[in-house]
């Protein structure tokens, strides 16, 4: 991606973003488990809807785990693309 400390302002920048939609994606899992779960109770749901709600949250935390690993596919990376 970025050579060098050309543009340190833009690594952080990039850092400071990616832990921010980490902290996004585990907080949409807990809401969507939440959610789910009360509604579920409440008998507005069906085991279906339920069903529906974890996969939701089990795709928000994958995609999570994803971005801490680092193991996300880059875009630039899939095109071949080199930003320098």
């Amino acid at each position: 991606m970025i050579r060098g400390n050309k543009c340190p302002w833009l690594r952080a920048l990039c850092e400071a973003t990616r832990y921010l939609m980490i902290r996004r994606l585990i907080q949409l899992a807990g809401a969507a488990l939440t959610v789910t779960m009360h509604l579920y109770r409440a008998g507005l749901v069906s085991p279906a809807g339920v069903r529906t709600g974890f996969s939701l949250a089990g795709k928000a935390q994958r995609a999570a785990i994803l971005l801490l690993r680092g193991t996300a596919a880059q875009p630039e990376q899939e095109q071949g693309i080199q930003i320098t």
